[in-house]
């Protein structure tokens, strides 16, 4: 488990996992902490240690990399 400060501000343990991000070709290992996500907007949230400085967030464009469907599949 790990300690998490949320957005509220409260902090709380959650358990994580270790995997490998794959993003637009890249692959680089990270812990992501499990919660659960039902009632939001979006499932899943990448963090600044997770990004590193290899990639950059411009909250002015949107979906700048090309999805490969044959190695994506997500199931809802």
């Amino acid at each position: 488990y790990k300690r998490i400060k949320s957005s509220n501000g409260d902090v709380e343990k959650r358990p994580y996992i270790k995997t490998t991000l794959l993003m637009d070709g890249i692959a680089k290992k990270i812990e992501l902490t499990l919660t659960d996500r039902g009632p939001m907007d979006y499932t899943m949230l990448i963090g600044r240690k997770a990004l590193g400085r290899r990639w950059v967030v411009n909250p002015s464009i949107s979906f700048l990399t090309k999805s490969n469907d044959k190695e994506r599949k997500i199931k809802k």
